[in-house]
C-alpha cells in the first residue's frame, strides 16, 4: 500500500486526471482543472487506501450490554461541595466507593 501523503509523479497523474474528470463532469467551469485539485487529491487518497478507518477501536472505558459507557463511581467524588466545611451535611460522603476495599476501610476508620 503507498503512502497516500507522500508525492510521487505517478500520484501526481493520478490526480491531475480526476481532477480533469471532475472538471469536466461539472461542465468545465472558468476555474478550470486546478480548481478540482484538492478534491481530487482526496478522492485519490481515499481510492488507493480504502480500508482506511476500518480498523475496529476498542473503547477506553467498560461498556454496558446497551453500548453504554459504563463509569466508575469515584469519577463523581469531584462534583461535589467545594467550598469546604460550611455545615455538618458537607462532610457527607455523596457517591458510592468504587470498591468494597475502600468503602470497608473508610468505614472502619
Amino acid at each position: 500500500m503507498d503512502n497516500p501523503l507522500e508525492d510521487s509523479p505517478q500520484r501526481a497523474a493520478r490526480v491531475l486526471a480526476k481532477a480533469r474528470e471532475l472538471w469536466a463532469a461539472d461542465g468545465k467551469p472558468a476555474c478550470g482543472p486546478e480548481g478540482y485539485r484538492e478534491a481530487a487529491t482526496d478522492l485519490v487518497g481515499m481510492e488507493s487506501n480504502p480500508d482506511a478507518g476500518q480498523k475496529p477501536v476498542q473503547s477506553p472505558v467498560r461498556l454496558a450490554a446497551n453500548g453504554q459507557p459504563i463509569e466508575e463511581a469515584w469519577l463523581e467524588e469531584n462534583l461535589g461541595n467545594s467550598g469546604g466545611d460550611m455545615n455538618e451535611l458537607d462532610n457527607k460522603r455523596e457517591v458510592p466507593f468504587a470498591t468494597r476495599k475502600e468503602e470497608s476501610e473508610d468505614l472502619e476508620g
